[in-house]
């Protein structure tokens, strides 16, 4: 094993020899060094809007405690972003307990105003800890907080780099551009260990950057090669032991959540404490954990993304098992920034001489091999994606910032995107988004004002991309019938739905079976029908189908545990799932409101509105189509309807015929209440039956596929997605997978790394490379499998993402 494995150190060296704890920072009195460097700088007391650049770990959370105590002795006020609602309240803890005297709020999506209201009101709090997310829906709905935004001082945005993220970057640059017109005074101070463009980020701001590459401890970083993947789990256990002889924790970076789960069991079955960390796991799950690895209870913890930023734990070693991701259905390198955000964990300070990373790279792959001194990549902002950039201009229009072509104009040169000459045609947007129904011009205005249509409204409202309410009127325009598992299906593959909950293809069978004879009227027709609704195809139809299974047997009465294990999903994401369903229910319902569609409503035997209400009900109660018809009748919410149900009395025909007496034995129901009820279920099933919602069974499109035996169909399929590099004239590298794989001539036979060859199998990898040297039989058998499913459904054409 020795000599398959070669070391290569680097050092990333701290500015500071270590110290004893007296410069810990205790109090807002005694800074790091790297806070020293910032206050000698007297950026944060500039007055300008400045970027601020420090390595993890340098304290760069307790500098602007620092910082806010200051500004709140002199009144000021503070607006602190964290990136995710569980760092946001572990910043709030830690304000908390710094500044007790004052008003620390916490604004996530843990709170509504409806439901469980902020503990602070946003008026009334010095400090305000908030998710991106609330600020931005904030200033959407500016006018109702303008008791407070003029008067904030400073806008802390911690992880600056977050403006390149491809999903949430576009609303935070946004949000930056609209609150600094709402509030001229305010101050941003952005905060990161990772930019590559501090200087362009800072000059967009109009404002000045500091760097400080002091870090409490330094970290040790080597590079372990090996020559094939199936040396991976071995290479990665001697590491743990060796560090474990050393004393301290370990925190091993995976690219998925499986992978994280199985080296856990791995670590464990060689009696190593072990634990994995990831966002299928739910908050409580996730917080024990957590305090377990802090606590020394738990020497590994396996962990994917969730831990690259944030939180800090007492960890020696961190280990990149894998130096590649899954994003966007396909694998590609790990970003130089997540790398050295990863690498960044290393290092105890007060016990630790230095810290110490471990990459594990492929022997073949050069491009790895290149990672030898901490640089990072530059923040690319995200409205480059005309979706993004639509949804920005449309905002801009509603919440009366802008309402001519040339405010839009001077508006958006205003942006990281213009800065970076990377914005769509802004005139050829606004044509489209005219065309698409979603602002439209004032006709009688000689200045061509523009305005949001109820469609354009409702996306800014609901916080909705326009792919989603391109989706809303699409539904509304079909002359469907649509059944609740059809709009359950349809929301599922909404570009809005926060859960991809994916199809593993070992779940084919069960998928196809599952959709057999559930009610539904796009099963019963052409695929292509559905493909042209849901805006869709392939493995995202797919996953939208699976969905709406979860989501269908959430409200069948199923325990969370066995849906979650039916599925082959978390329980966690079940629970996100039905939340994520409901607040898209709630947007069509309030599109469906604002449109006086006579046409769609004659056609529907039910109105569609009546029945998205009644799927809220289900996900919100977890009840059938027949038991929600008790939530009809007035007072009895989800939690009177269980205990009927508990008692027998399953629908509103069941309550019409229950005698007082059945109902005066449950618990806190009173005699005036249950004669009320009975009384209005026998008015209410005289106007709508209990089997109202409840579709009957019926045989749907629903296509299996069976190949031949000879040719593994899987694998073949797999192969067809696969990259091939030439690395020699006896060595290819096949990536595109979960892992990168090489494949050596041994002879007159080719050889493969994977585990699956170790097996005796003719792995996907040896496919990928017969088909890339024109094996007729393989591209025979490939055409073969390209059956004509135009007019039935095929699950596994679907998985394959096959044209339909």
């Amino acid at each position: 094993m020795n000599q398959l494995v070669n070391f290569e150190l680097i050092n990333l060296k701290a500015n500071f020899d270590l110290f004893d704890n007296q410069s810990v920072f205790m109090s807002n009195k005694l800074l790091f060094p790297g806070q020293e460097e910032v206050v000698e700088s007297g950026i944060l007391h500039s007055g300008f809007n400045c970027v601020l650049q420090m390595p993890t770990g340098s304290g760069k959370t307790s500098l602007i405690i620092k910082y806010a105590s200051e500004l709140l002795t002199n009144r000021g006020r503070l607006i602190y972003l964290a990136p995710t609602r569980v760092l946001a309240w572990n910043i709030w803890m830690k304000f908390k307990e710094a500044l007790p005297q004052h008003q620390i709020g916490i604004y996530t999506g843990d709170f509504t105003s409806e439901k469980k209201a902020f503990p602070i009101p946003f008026k009334d709090a010095d400090i305000l800890i908030m998710t991106p997310e609330r600020l931005e829906a904030c200033i959407r709905n500016w006018r109702c907080h303008w008791n407070w935004i003029p008067s904030v001082h400073v806008l802390v945005v911690d992880e600056l780099h977050l403006l390149g993220d491809r999903h949430r970057g576009a609303r935070l640059e946004g949000s930056l551009l609209r609150i600094q017109r709402l509030n001229p005074f305010l101050r941003i101070i952005g905060l990161s260990a990772t930019l590559g463009n501090r200087l362009e980020l800072a000059d967009w701001l109009n404002g000045i950057e500091f760097s400080s590459t002091w870090r409490p401890i330094p970290i040790e970083v080597s590079k372990v090669y090996f020559s094939k993947a199936t040396f991976k789990p071995e290479l990665l256990l001697k590491e743990v032991q060796i560090s474990l002889e050393k004393g301290g924790q370990i925190l091993v970076f995976v690219q998925s959540r499986k992978r994280a789960e199985s080296l856990s069991k791995f670590l464990s079955d060689q009696t190593i404490s072990s634990a994995y960390h990831h966002a299928g796991l739910d908050y409580k799950t996730r917080i024990q954990v957590e305090e377990m690895f802090t606590k020394g209870i738990i020497s590994v913890l396996i962990a994917t993304s969730t831990l690259e930023m944030g939180v800090n734990f007492p960890v020696r070693k961190v280990i990149l098992y894998d130096m590649q991701i899954f994003d966007d259905g396909k694998f590609s390198a790990l970003p130089r920034n997540s790398v050295w955000q990863r690498v960044g964990r290393a290092g105890r300070f007060g016990y630790d001489k230095s810290g110490e990373a471990t990459l594990l790279i492929p022997r073949w792959n050069r491009e790895l091999q290149s990672v030898e001194k901490e640089e990072y990549d530059p923040i690319v902002s995200s409205w480059s994606d005309p979706r993004h950039f639509s949804e920005q201009i449309i905002v801009e229009i509603a919440c009366g910032f802008s309402k001519t072509v040339s405010q839009l104009e001077a508006y958006v040169k205003s942006s990281l995107g213009h800065k970076q000459g990377r914005l769509p045609n802004l005139r050829r947007n606004i044509q489209d988004l005219l065309e698409n129904n979603l602002i439209q011009e004032c006709s009688n205005d000689p200045h061509q004002k523009l305005k949001v249509t109820k469609e354009g409204y409702l996306m800014v409202k609901h916080q909705l991309s326009p792919e989603t309410v391109f989706l809303f009127v699409r539904i509304l325009k079909q002359p469907i019938d649509y059944t609740l598992f059809d709009l359950l299906f349809l929301l599922g593959c909404a570009y809005d739905q926060e859960v991809s909950i994916h199809v593993d293809y070992e779940e084919l069978d069960l998928l196809s079976t599952e959709l057999l004879l559930i009610p539904s009227t796009l099963l019963r027709n052409s695929p292509q029908q559905s493909v042209s609704i849901a805006g869709c195809e392939g493995k995202r139809l797919l996953s939208g189908l699976k969905m709406a299974l979860v989501a269908n047997a959430w409200t069948s009465g199923l325990e969370l545990e066995e849906i979650a294990k039916k599925f082959s999903c978390y329980p966690f994401e079940v629970i996100k799932l039905v939340t994520s369903l409901q607040r898209l229910l709630q947007a069509l319902h309030s599109f469906i409101e604002s449109k006086d569609d006579v046409n769609n409503a004659l056609i529907r035997l039910i109105p569609l509105k009546e029945k998205v209400y009644v799927i809220l009900k289900m996900l919100e109660a977890g009840l059938s189509e027949e038991q929600v018809s008790l939530t009809f009748i007035k007072g009895v919410g989800a939690k009177n309807a269980k205990k009927l149900i508990k008692h027998g009395i399953s629908n509103i025909e069941d309550l019409a015929l229950a005698e007082l007496s059945d109902l005066v034995g449950i618990h806190k129901v009173s005699s005036k209440q249950a004669l009320r009820w009975i009384d209005e279920a026998h008015l209410l099933v005289k106007q709508k039956s209990t089997n109202r919602f409840v579709g009957e069974p019926t045989e749907n499109l629903i296509v299996s596929e069976s190949f031949s035996i000879n040719i593994d169909s899987y694998r073949l399929q797999r192969a067809l997605s696969l990259k091939i590099v030439r690395m020699g004239a006896n060595q290819y590298e096949i990536s595109g997978g979960s892992e990168p794989h090489l494949l050596d001539r041994k002879g007159n036979e080719w050889v493969c790394d994977c585990i699956d060859f170790s097996k005796g199998n003719i792995c996907k990898h040896l496919f990928a490379l017969r088909l890339y040297h024109k094996d007729p039989l393989l591209l025979k058998k490939a055409g073969q499998q390209r059956l004509n499913t135009k007019n039935m459904w095929s699950i596994q054409s679907l998985w394959f993402e096959k044209p339909i």
